[in-house]
């Protein structure tokens, strides 16, 4: 039998290959979060029943029975010698500390319940081959299946401070038998060996004779052998922090909380400490670890996201519809009104979270004018559906993209399609979540006129008349007296519009809400989480004739550093209103830098570079610059 050897590639060109890997540097900044994720998806597509099961546990292994550690640590050390730049000798500096210990920390990361991968591993466009030795190619045949180029596979390699990745597997073969295979793949820099040969980045361990997988399990160690159908990943060296167990499961969770409510998945982590399934997904998004653990790797918006979504799916006040797109064919959406929610969408394919907007087609999903807080779960529900938001899928799995499509005429009906999807999306959320007109709305503007503060927490007196600073809307009735004109209702939260009315000669702030609604501070400006806002109001203040100013009133849900940015409604997107002056505060770019504390109501009065009197949108993200 052969015994499995690791090799480098031979580098006949010459050519040049640094540590800077494309595949791999996609997944440094949350390697735990990241490997999750895609591991995850790479399992499901390889389901043969559900739930499908995953384990992630890390094993102490003798640094003597890492296959192939005596050639990785001279590539390693002759790596070192050679290294030019701080950032590779760093490198090589730790993973030869990590080589020189007794023991090595591996993750092995297992799947039940799948079809394992498939070879033999020296056939190309084998689900083995394809993993191992494939480029930009999926190693998944189905083409509604969630994998679409295979790029995933290089997150195991982020978090592996060798990065030097193990396969094994068991899988049945065309005659129904079962098959083993295991092959390890490192990869270092090109350099030149012991020998004086030169060498390329990637090194094989397994069969020399072609850099295929070793079949006998009696020729790898213990540890890598397994029996059940399905596969196995072992990233050695990997790099243990603390709480890297809950990094793995807030993402699982927030990725993966359609499958594991639907029992088509189920995950283990760290020897059974972190249990994710069916049972247990509702009560995990509220774990304080669980939160702690995405607000280390500044995912915790992303999570509060997947709650809501969540929250959506289980909930029977959501309304559920199965809607025909032209295009697509039949898509559900599931839309959920409620207070406190951030008006987002969010779009799953193949039981994992893909995106929350559509920009590639023309609309960031981000503004919905005139409709009351909810939040959208969608997904296809025609196989022709899924395979078309598959095949443009990005190779993260987080955007679509027509461009991705090589077809001119594929390319143009995906256009289509999703344009159709976004127009049908946005009538059946206008249907489900539309405003209806409020009774009342507090009204900042006559605080000044009363001793208490409106903005105070004085419990109601049942005894007392009418809150003064409650408008009350009535049905109209016939006065002498001239009423005031009302404008069209934009719900509680909704940004004001200018609201002006005549009186006497004069011009007054009108009360009444304008048409330009507000989204409640949800919206999303590049990759910063929003603060919400409760009890949203703008007005022009009273006296000024300019259309230069406007008072804006919020409450806070959070305590911490701000930037409020105003803009002008747009019906898919706003325009910036760059504010010059501020009465609270500090300018930065166009927007206000200001402390907020959570529940104490803010008055804000600012002034434009231009005159706008049309209604404005607000909203509030994290300050980075003042909370740095």
């Amino acid at each position: 039998m052969t015994k499995g050897v690791l090799e480098f590639l031979p580098n006949q060109a010459g050519e040049s290959e640094g540590l800077g890997d494309a595949g791999i540097e996609t997944f440094r900044d949350n390697p735990y979060a990241s490997c999750g994720r895609e591991a995850g998806q790479n399992s499901a597509d390889a389901a043969v029943s559900h739930p499908v099961r995953m384990t992630f546990d890390v094993l102490d292994v003798e640094t003597s029975q890492v296959p192939g550690v005596e050639v990785l640590s001279q590539t390693v050390d002759r790596c070192l010698a050679d290294a030019k730049q701080e950032k590779d000798e760093d490198f090589f500096k730790q993973a030869a500390s990590l080589l020189a210990l007794p023991t090595t920390k591996i993750l092995k990361i297992s799947d039940f319940n799948t079809k394992g991968l498939a070879g033999p591993s020296s056939v190309e466009g084998t689900p083995f081959h394809s993993l191992l030795k494939g480029a930009g190619v999926s190693n998944n045949k189905t083409e509604t299946s969630g994998g679409s180029f295979g790029i995933g596979k290089n997150a195991s390699f982020a978090i592996s401070d060798l990065q030097t990745v193990f396969y094994s597997t068991a899988y049945r073969d065309n005659a129904g038998e079962t098959r083993f295979a295991a092959q390890g793949k490192s990869r270092m820099v090109s350099h030149v060996d012991c020998s004086g040969a030169k060498r390329r980045a990637t090194g094989y361990w397994g069969n020399p004779d072609g850099y295929v997988a070793i079949e006998d399990p009696e020729q790898v160690p213990e540890w890598m052998r397994r029996t059940e159908v399905g596969t196995s990943i072992f990233c050695a060296g990997f790099r243990q922090t603390e709480g890297w167990a809950w990094s793995i499961a807030y993402s699982l969770l927030t990725n993966f909380f359609a499958a594991l409510h639907r029992d088509r998945m189920a995950f283990e982590i760290n020897d059974g400490e972190i249990k994710l399934n069916h049972n247990t997904v509702a009560a995990l998004f509220n774990d304080a670890r669980i939160i702690a653990a995405a607000d280390a790797d500044g995912q915790r918006g992303q999570l509060d996201f997947s709650r809501d979504l969540f929250n959506c799916l289980i909930s029977p006040d959501a309304t559920d519809i199965e809607q025909d797109v032209q295009g697509l064919g039949k898509m559900h959406f599931r839309v959920l009104v409620a207070d406190g929610l951030p008006k987002r969408v969010g779009i799953v394919r193949n039981g994992m979270l893909i995106t929350s907007e559509l920009q590639q087609f023309g609309d960031k999903l981000q503004r919905f004018v005139g409709t009351r807080e909810f939040v959208a779960f969608v997904e296809p529900l025609a196989d022709k559906a899924s395979k078309l938001m598959k095949s443009i899928e990005n190779p993260r799995h987080d955007s679509f993209s027509a461009n991705r499509l090589s077809d001119p005429a594929k390319r143009e009906a995906a256009e289509v399609a999703m344009k159709q999807l976004i127009q049908e999306l946005r009538r059946k959320i206008q249907q489900a979540a539309a405003i209806e007109e409020d009774d009342e709305v507090t009204l900042d503007e006559l605080a000044r006129f009363f001793a208490e503060d409106a903005t105070g927490p004085t419990p109601p007196d049942p005894n007392a008349e009418n809150d003064p600073e409650k408008y009350i809307y009535k049905p109209a009735r016939k006065a002498k007296t001239q009423a005031l004109k009302p404008q069209e209702n934009a719900g509680e939260d909704g940004g004001g519009g200018t609201g002006e009315t005549q009186e006497k000669g004069g011009q007054r702030s009108g009360d009444q809400k304008g048409p330009g609604a507000g989204t409640d501070g949800t919206g999303t400006h590049g990759k910063v989480p929003p603060l919400r806002l409760r009890g949203l109001r703008t007005a022009i203040p009273v006296g000024a004739t300019d259309a230069l100013k406007r008072t804006v009133w919020f409450t806070p849900t959070v305590s911490g550093n701000a930037l409020v940015q105003l803009e002008a409604t747009g019906l898919n997107s706003g325009e910036l209103l760059p504010v010059v002056s501020t009465s609270s505060g500090s300018l930065r770019k166009g927007n206000v830098a200001i402390q907020l504390t959570e529940g104490v109501r803010v008055a804000l009065e600012v002034t434009f570079d231009a005159p706008y009197s049309g209604p404005v949108e607000v909203f509030a993200t994290a300050e980075t610059e003042i909370a740095a």
